[in-house]
């Protein structure tokens, strides 16, 4: 291969890809290596034999029946990790040939940097591989250069660096074998309309909690909380998949009725990272008795990922809205509210720079005067104005200034509007605090004035869920809660599963 892409530095030759043309299987990872720069083939280093020896067996194939590829063509000093910009150009440019001449039906791709090759839209984002690895997937690679089945895995090399992620490996690449054979289907998410309601009233707890717990068969009940900075927001149960309900930190009496049932009941609380919601419960007065935790039955199955979101997604299909994709927007629009009401309000604070001028003006039409000052420049109404007869002239200029105070809002304002797409948004509350400390171009901020302006206006908006509409936060509230109970029953299930069955051999005597 001596065609080179046009981002490439040129230090090292281009590697091309191998195997059969047509295939049925492509798998596309990161760059070569030292090894495969040496020998100037791909995958023949010890992650070359790692793929080949350990992970395509479990998956039914063979080195020579698959083609194997990189994103990124040349080697780089210290094994660097490419960025977005050299994945694209590189791919661009040598990819789609590649991929036209093999035609694969699967393309797996190996690594996040390798997974960026998906095209997506702007409101999907990029392809997060803690989800979606070890999941099929109709897509496209490369604006439309290819489509079909695409499958993201993690790359190879990362089991050897990183043991715990041996086993999402190796379940990987079995589970790929199963679905190629149609063995194996993933998880879908179960089509079905939500009862997610907001409650206020004891007799209303009464309702949602006796109708599940008294009238079936099951004393478990899932609960999550939500907080506003420092202070507790809500808590959500949900005792039946696909129902929930959330209940205000302030609505004390219907806090109390939720508190009777789990203690006098006794029911067994499932919570996800119970060490966050237990202190949140504890302040809001509810005492757990027996509990879960989600996020340790994860950890301990092995291979799982720990966040509900990717855990959802894993064990059920079902794709949740993030806290970021929730609460970020709605802060962001409350915080540019405030923002320009501040800005304009901080205006009172300009300076204002006076200036003596050689000649004098009218303050009526702006106009030069000559002679003597008694005749106007202007040429409207014979050469006359009134500032001859009223005097209105003056030859000191005022220029208006902004405070720093008011430069450091307008500055955040307009990034904050200007960059609130991409992967990595503008954080307003980040760059103010540093603004506050550190000024704009030299100039920095009394703290007395942010005083005033919070004192005028109200506390500055906090990144919180309190900024979002009720229905908003219901939904994402009550959500997680819902969540939580389908997660831990599948967790259940799975414990009776053989490969989670201690052998007596293994049993401490």
């Amino acid at each position: 291969m001596t065609v080179r892409c046009d981002i490439c530095p040129g230090d090292f030759s281009p590697i091309s890809g191998s195997g059969p043309k047509p295939c049925r299987v492509a798998f596309i990872g990161e760059r070569p290596g030292a090894t495969e720069n040496l020998k100037h083939r791909v995958f023949v280093g010890k992650t070359g034999e790692e793929l080949d020896r350990t992970y395509l067996p479990l998956a039914g194939l063979h080195r020579e029946d698959v083609y194997v590829t990189n994103s990124v063509k040349c080697w780089a000093l210290g094994n660097r990790t490419p960025s977005e910009r050299e994945v694209l150009g590189c791919g661009r440019c040598f990819l789609p040939r590649e991929l036209d001449a093999c035609r694969p039906e699967i393309v797996v791709l190996l690594g996040g940097s390798a997974c960026r090759l998906i095209d997506r839209t702007e409101a999907q984002g990029r392809v997060r591989i803690d989800y979606a690895h070890g999941r099929p997937m109709q897509g496209s690679l490369l604006d439309g250069s290819w489509s079909g089945w695409i499958w993201p895995s993690y790359h190879p090399a990362l089991g050897m660096h990183d043991t715990t992620k041996m086993t999402p490996l190796l379940e990987d690449f079995r589970r790929l074998g199963e679905w190629m054979r149609g063995e194996w289907e993933p998880p879908q998410p179960e089509v079905q309309e939500k009862d997610y309601q907001l409650i206020a009233l004891p007799e209303s707890v009464d309702k949602y909690v006796c109708g599940s717990i008294c009238c079936g068969d099951s004393d478990e009940i899932a609960i999550d909380t939500e907080s506003h900075g420092t202070k507790e927001f809500s808590l959500q149960i949900s005792t039946e998949p696909h129902t929930g309900r959330m209940i205000l930190a302030k609505d004390k009496a219907a806090i109390e009725r939720l508190a009777y049932w789990i203690s006098d009941m006794d029911l067994e609380v499932v919570m996800h990272h119970s060490i966050h919601d237990l202190d949140d419960l504890a302040r809001m007065g509810v005492k757990v008795g027996r509990f879960r935790d989600t996020l340790q039955e994860a950890f301990q199955a092995g291979g799982l990922p720990q966040g509900l979101k990717p855990l959802a997604y894993r064990l059920l299909g079902v794709e949740m809205t993030s806290w970021e994709d929730t609460v970020l927007p709605a802060s962001t629009e409350a915080m540019v509210t405030w923002l320009m009401n501040a800005a304009d309000l901080a205006a009172q604070l300009a300076e204002v720079k006076t200036t003596e001028l050689a000649t004098w003006r009218c303050l009526d039409c702006g106009h030069k005067q000559h002679d003597d000052k008694l005749v106007c420049g202007s040429k409207a109404g014979g050469g006359k104005c009134l500032c001859v007869t009223t005097g209105r002239t003056s030859n000191l200029k005022h220029e208006h200034r902004a405070g720093a105070t008011e430069a450091v809002l307008r500055h955040v304002l307009h990034h904050t509007t200007a960059k609130q797409t991409g992967d990595e948004p503008y954080e307003p509350w980040k760059k103010l605090r540093e603004m506050r400390a550190e000024g704009l171009r030299g100039r920095v901020p009394e703290s007395w004035e942010f005083e005033w302006l919070e004192q005028e206006l109200g506390p500055m908006p906090i990144l919180g869920i309190g900024n979002c509409s009720m229905e908003q936060a219901l939904q994402y509230s009550v959500g997680d809660a819902d969540m939580t109970l389908q997660v831990a029953r599948v967790l259940r299930e799975r414990r009776g599963d053989r490969r989670y069955v201690i052998d007596p051999s293994d049993r401490d005597q």
